[in-house]
């Protein structure tokens, strides 16, 4: 079942992508990422009074409060805010060589710090899927107008990204400080909506300190409600919400990751069909190696 929230969450994000490259054209990285933490935050605390959520769960701790703060800030706060600034500069078909370095930093992290064993098949399948995610996001001929400078810090500030989201999901889904695992003792819809509402407070004090003061003001523009909420309900809402269940669910932190990227697989689909990216025999043989690389992990 974890499995299928995998997949499932990576149709979400791909969808968002596209969404946050349209906004980003308007919208500054921190800005985007206030709004849609706003936004997709807001959706997850009317969704946990309708689910009769307790404000307080069962053995609560401070210090698990603070781990899911923790992990908020690094994998929405600064996370999302690198994302945004990669996507502004690389584009979406590009983005997935950045969703490629998360995969190792997952592995890695898992195995130094928690010594997780990964299966043979585990690796069959993910050296397929980052295979394929190189082979569709590099594309020389689409990188030529692309300046030097941009290439570079797009692909750093993508690498960050990756590695603090990778980071913030295991320090909570591991015994991390404490001896057990901050995400499984907790109801999935409550240590989400903690998680984003701490990373959200984050974001508004990093607002505060920034020189953008029209919060307001630029939600009247059209690409605020084309672009901006629909790829806040898609990624902040709807994909973090699988998310976490789907790392919930899943007894490897590691296979979790390998069927995520499969979002770059989609990433390519959706930009053919909404940002008339075309799919070459590359992506499209890309799109193959993919799919096997998941089904491996799979069975």
């Amino acid at each position: 079942m974890g499995e299928f929230f995998s997949i499932l969450c990576s149709v979400f994000w791909a969808g968002a992508i596209i969404f946050y490259r349209l906004a980003g054209e308007k919208f500054p990285p921190k800005l985007l990422n206030l709004y849609k933490n706003l936004i997709s935050t807001s959706l997850f605390v009317i969704v946990c009074l309708f689910a009769g959520e307790k404000l307080v769960p069962n053995g609560f701790e401070w210090i698990d409060l603070v781990l899911l703060g923790i992990s908020g800030f690094l994998g929405i706060t600064l996370s999302d805010t690198f994302l945004f600034m990669s996507i502004n500069r690389i584009g979406a078909s590009l983005v997935g060589i950045i969703e490629a370095v998360y995969l190792p930093f997952v592995f890695i992290l898992s195995a130094v710090f928690f010594g997780e064993n990964i299966e043979y098949k585990v690796y069959v399948g993910a050296s397929l899927i980052v295979f394929a995610i190189v082979i569709s996001s590099i594309d020389l001929e689409q990188s030529k107008h692309l300046p030097f400078k941009n290439l570079v810090s797009g692909i750093i500030y993508g690498m960050l990204a990756m590695f603090f989201t990778a980071f913030s999901i295991v320090m909570i889904k591991k015994p991390f400080i404490v001896g057990y695992s901050v995400l499984e003792k907790y109801p999935a819809l409550w240590s989400t909506t903690a998680r984003m509402a701490l990373a959200l407070c984050f974001l508004i004090l990093m607002y505060f300190f920034s020189s953008e003061k029209n919060f307001f003001g630029r939600m009247k523009q059209r690409s605020f409600w084309h672009y901006v909420v629909p790829g806040s309900v898609s990624g902040g809402f709807l994909s973090m919400g699988i998310w976490i269940i789907g790392m919930k669910l899943i007894t490897s932190v590691s296979v979790g990751a390998v069927l995520n990227q499969l979002a770059v697989v989609f990433i390519i689909v959706f930009a053919a069909l909404f940002l008339r990216e075309r799919i070459t025999i590359k992506k499209a043989f890309s799109l193959i190696l993919a799919v096997i690389g998941g089904l491996i992990v799979i069975l």
